[in-house]
């Protein structure tokens, strides 16, 4: 008897501020951290993981790339910290980090 298996591929990534970044008045020049917390949530494993940002903001956009926070309870691997992650498997989740500096435009604009 044969069975099949449906793949389904699933990434779910969720970015967050610092809120110690956004602390007070933010003026430009100033520097926000963000977060970008990367899961698979399907059934199958996903090579080559990497983020990128198209950012609202009037500047040039945060290019995530450092990589912590990493959970691999489940075998993923990594060959080296290069802001792409080579085998995130089901279950297991990896964290990239970047910042982006507030613009003159971002200020005048309430970015």
């Amino acid at each position: 008897m044969t069975t099949a298996v449906t793949q389904t591929p699933v990434l779910l990534i969720t970015k967050t501020a610092d809120p110690a970044s956004l602390a007070g008045n933010v003026p430009a020049g100033h520097a926000v951290s963000y977060t970008y917390l990367v899961s698979n949530t399907g059934n199958v494993t996903i090579s080559n993981v990497t983020v990128s940002d198209a950012h609202d903001g009037l500047g040039t956009p945060p290019t995530p790339g450092s990589e912590a926070g990493v959970v691999t309870t489940n075998g993923s691997t990594d060959g080296g910290v290069n802001g792409s992650w080579d085998l995130l498997r089901p279950g297991d989740q990896i964290s990239f980090s970047s910042t982006y500096s507030i613009t003159q435009d971002d200020v005048d604009q309430r970015q």
